[in-house]
């Protein structure tokens, strides 16, 4: 008897000791954004470095309207940046990111998308050759909004256009942790049962 209760004892205690860190990680929500022009909307666009950025009807993938980068420098960074916080992006979410691009330009050339911040690192590039798709996955950064520029020397200056930009945005796991106090239990019933009784006539 005197063992089964030591095992008791044993587990409740490791329950004990468990419980005040347990962690409840809430369903991440999803959220998916289409920007396609159509409304003449570009608010969560902005100009980067010496630049215009404006919806134009001059070109279109789909529908008649698609966003202009115009007025360019001969920088890479001379682009547009699409806002991380319009959209609720937050640092440690995931997302998946996709859209159509178009260069003026007779040349084959290459965009990218990637960090308008911190190492600028591109998130992913394309070869583009009249409307051509470019598609990335990554997780976000705090505060870092998305670039999509030019990557190739021969497209410097040159304008270039988005359109049909999709987004997936899976938010970062909410983990709950409990504030309730440690519970510290010991008994080796070496003064009696240390206020252990029988449910029973056991």
């Amino acid at each position: 008897m005197k063992h089964w209760v030591a095992q008791a004892l044993s587990l409740l205690m490791a329950l004990c000791l468990f419980l005040p860190c347990f962690a409840a990680a809430e369903e991440a929500a999803q959220t998916a954004v289409t920007i396609d022009f159509e409304d003449g909307n570009a608010a969560a666009f902005s100009q980067s470095g010496t630049c215009t950025v404006g919806v134009t009807e001059s070109q279109a993938h789909s529908g008649k309207q698609s966003l202009r980068v115009s007025g360019r420098g001969s920088n890479n960074w001379d682009a547009v940046d699409l806002s991380a916080a319009s959209l609720g992006i937050e640092a440690g979410a995931k997302v998946h990111l996709s859209a159509c691009v178009y260069v003026e330009s007779s040349e084959d050339g290459v965009m990218a998308i990637g960090k308008a911040g911190g190492d600028y690192a591109y998130y992913a590039q394309v070869n583009v050759k009249e409307w051509t798709e470019i598609s990335c996955d990554f997780e976000a950064d705090a505060g870092i909004n998305i670039r999509f520029l030019t990557a190739s020397d021969n497209y410097l200056g040159k304008n270039y256009c988005i359109d049909d930009v999709t987004l997936t945005i899976t938010a970062p796991e909410k983990v709950d942790y409990s504030d309730a106090p440690q519970i510290h239990y010991t008994s080796d019933f070496t003064s009696g049962t240390d206020g252990w009784y029988a449910r029973s006539a056991g």
